[in-house]
């Protein structure tokens, strides 16, 4: 384990209250749990960067391992991780969401500005497909059980970092 994946491992063991747990069984905790994936370690550096710079916590589902095409993790901030991030900010002043069956508009609203910050998603653009196994097993998701409910979240998740000027992709 290198020196900063332990630094990293203890500064969010110390922020949510675990700071007499060992780095090294801390870091294998989140990989068998919140964290799960073949993750180098420079991949599990950038998810705890992203987790302790904006203070989320894993094991709420406020920032996710998504696994990518090189068999890796990239750091993905959920819906509870923005509401953390949002409601902490102190320029944040509301939000709404306009909604129908094709489309979503989430504004975020801020003391500091006259107008809101404004992203819509398509539903043809976003809903993803059921897709089948190797083996002829269709598999769904969220997309079929609750397309409007994915779709506000997918505005959610695209203005949060627009409204509040925050560049998380690492």
């Amino acid at each position: 384990m290198s020196t900063a994946l332990a630094t990293l491992a203890g500064k969010l063991a110390e922020r949510v209250g675990m700071d007499s747990v060992d780095p090294q069984e801390l870091i294998t905790t989140l990989r068998q749990t919140a964290f799960k994936g073949d993750a180098s370690d420079a991949q599990f550096i950038a998810l705890l960067i992203v987790a302790n710079q904006y203070g989320l916590n894993p094991w709420t589902k406020e920032i996710y391992a998504f696994p990518d095409k090189q068999n890796g993790i990239v750091p993905v901030v959920g819906v509870d991780g923005w509401s953390r991030i949002i409601n902490e900010n102190q320029q944040f002043d509301g939000m709404d969401f306009e909604q129908d069956n094709e489309s979503c508009t989430c504004r975020i609203y801020r003391k500091d500005r006259n107008h809101p910050i404004c992203v819509t998603e398509w539903m043809d653009e976003c809903r993803r497909e059921p897709f089948k196994t190797r083996e002829g097993r269709e598999i769904t998701g969220p997309w079929q059980s609750h397309p409007k409910r994915m779709l506000r979240h997918k505005s959610y998740d695209s203005v949060c970092p627009s409204g509040l000027r925050i560049c998380w992709y690492l």
